[in-house]
């Protein structure tokens, strides 16, 4: 699923520009810099309604059939670049070539929209930012390719896009698990961070708007641009890959490492103003621009998967990077025909900079998002929850304190459930994880005569003070006599292959956002291990896995760890039914 989806977005992405480039090139030779900078702001902002419509859309309850819409919007795109290439050479007019461009623009929205739902559906988060990062490589690599064919064999750029708008409809998955039917949050919506989303947006918009600086150079330079394109294209593959390594692996320094390259992209446009090289300027702000733009793409895709409209948030760094970085170049194009001196342009743009480095730690000083952590913070977060574990409040690290979620878990640890509640199983288990040695039974003792104690003096079953009288007075037991067959340890929750058990935990665990310690700590919970087993065996302190519980019984709507169980087998018999898994609470709905 993931080279699929990578190859849809990357197909989607590569029709797109080549047709604003073709457009964008018609419409230079009768129009100045400022009427195609009008044009740049058209096409982005109906592409992202694009978006928004298709967010909007399958959030609605029932939400709209999906194939037959996405086949009618690939479908009307290739007509729309059918009519464009008819205008290429005809010397048509503005509106001509802007009623052309619209409804390409809105279907590849469109498209694009559900392209991004499917990655932060179907794409483990662990491996989002690799999509986003490959896909982009991937666009801008076939653009260079492009654009040698069409250098060199004279190649129209309205073919390649048509081949991509077929390639993406014959691609489309098929069947609603894999185009992703179900539009309801797959897990419990953060409150605090949905507060802050509006921050983070505006944080975006305003780093879009600095985006459109060295846009607006482009639209200014056209022809000394267009030479640079082609290489401009291959030099972003390496930076988008780069940042989506980044965003996986060391995801709390992609922004930093976003803002830094930005900066520099800022300075070699302004080298550029100033008569510096043009063709290194061209290139060096299209390298470190990628990062940027894979921060915010990745960043809402991220985002979504806690809040409660996920296909509308999944693709709100598109939304609000493509209209915001087309008025930044609508500004940027104003304040050089008003030959306004470098140095105020540049400080306009670095305060719109510095205002979103603020806005966006604002977001982050929340408190501690699971999805901004990086694998190597994962024992500073583990001392947190000792800490917690043992009475600190949880307000000193910025985090809410899961209290309700703790509370159950310590009822599933201190009062098991009756027998009526769960099976003789279950039953075991609960008396096994709370105190095995209470449970244990006593070694039994043979009968001795009461006139032997008497003679001896002691009290009936107390040890002789001496060895060899206890031989004399009390036989030695035989323990094959009576000692009991030992009770078999309960089977595991799911009794599958280890590779097909993997995949199926994956599922749950991107489905449930469990963090990789919660993961760890379920996949001891349904080996049926006590605390203290999972204690020594994650050289974790049993407070630190009691809070783990009370998170993974809180993100998955399970009360008991009996409950838990229940839970993720009642979801897996609907997996193997071909049907998707429901979110916490309506289990009971589906039965």
């Amino acid at each position: 699923m993931l080279r699929r989806v990578a190859a849809l977005n990357a197909l989607c992405l590569f029709a797109s520009v080549t047709v604003y480039i073709a457009a964008i090139g018609a419409s230079a030779r009768s129009s100045g810099s400022l009427e195609l900078a009008a044009m740049n702001l058209f096409f982005m902002a109906v592409m992202a309604a694009g978006i928004a419509f298709y967010g909007a859309g399958r959030s609605r309850r029932p939400a709209p059939p999906l194939r037959p819409s996405l086949m009618a919007a690939l479908g009307a795109g290739a007509a729309s670049v059918i009519g464009m290439a008819a205008l290429h050479d005809s010397g048509a007019g503005q509106a001509a070539r802007y009623a052309a461009l619209f409804p390409f623009a809105l279907t590849n929205g469109y498209v694009m929209g559900h392209l991004f739902f499917l990655i932060a559906r179907h794409v483990p988060a662990e491996r989002q930012g690799n999509a986003v990062g490959v896909f982009m490589a991937c666009a801008n690599f076939c653009l260079f390719l492009s654009d040698s064919l069409a250098e060199f064999f004279h190649v129209p750029p309205y073919y390649a896009a048509l081949l991509a708008l077929a390639l993406m409809a014959r691609l489309l998955p098929e069947g609603n698990g894999e185009t992703g039917e179900t539009t309801r949050d797959e897990q419990a919506p953060a409150p605090a961070l949905a507060r802050r989303a509006p921050l983070f947006v505006l944080a975006a918009a305003l780093l879009s708007l600095t985006v459109g600086f060295g846009d607006s150079l482009y639209l200014t330079r056209h022809e000394e641009y267009m030479a640079w394109h082609r290489y401009s294209r291959l030099l972003e593959v390496p930076g988008c890959l780069l940042a989506g390594r980044l965003a996986d692996f060391y995801p709390v320094y992609l922004p930093l490492a976003a803002l830094l390259a930005r900066s520099v992209s800022l300075l070699f446009c302004v080298l550029l103003i100033e008569g510096g090289p043009a063709g290194a300027s061209f290139l060096a702000d299209c390298f470190f621009t990628t990062f940027l733009i894979v921060f915010l793409v990745w960043g809402f895709i991220r985002l979504s998967a806690h809040l409660s409209r996920p296909a509308l948030w999944a693709g709100m760094g598109r939304i609000v990077e493509l209209p915001c970085s087309a008025a930044g170049t609508l500004l940027g194009v104003a304040l050089i025909l008003l030959r306004l001196p470098s140095a105020l342009t540049f400080g306009i743009y670095v305060a719109m900079l510095m205002a979103a480095v603020a806005l966006y730690y604002q977001v982050m000083l929340v408190g501690r998002v699971g999805f901004w952590e990086s694998a190597g913070d994962e024992e500073g977060e583990e001392e947190r929850e000792d800490r917690r574990g043992q009475g600190e409040p949880a307000a000193i690290s910025g985090e809410p304190a899961p209290a309700e979620g703790f509370a159950e878990a310590e009822r599933a640890e201190d009062a098991p459930e009756t027998e009526e509640q769960i099976s003789e199983e279950e039953l075991f288990f609960a008396e096994e994880s709370v105190a095995p040695e209470l449970f244990a039974e006593p070694s039994p003792m043979p009968d001795e005569p009461l006139e032997e104690t008497a003679r001896l003096g002691t009290k009936p079953r107390e040890r002789p003070r001496h060895a060899g009288a206890a031989e004399k007075t009390a036989p030695q037991p035989n323990p094959a006599a009576w000692d009991e067959p030992e009770r078999p340890k309960p089977k595991p929750t799911f009794d599958l292959p280890p590779k097909e058990l993997e995949t199926l935990l994956r599922r749950f665990d991107d489905f449930y956002g469990l963090t990789r310690r919660e993961q760890e700590v379920q996949r001891e919970l349904l080996q049926r291990r006590s605390i203290a087993e999972i204690s020594q065996r994650l050289a974790i302190s049993p407070n630190t896995v009691k809070y783990h519980i009370g998170n993974i019984l809180r993100k998955t709507g399970a009360k008991t760890q009996a409950e838990l169980r229940q839970t993720l087998r009642y979801q897996k018999r609907r997996l193997d039914k071909g049907q998707a898994m429901l979110p916490p609470g309506a289990e009971n709905a589906g039965e």
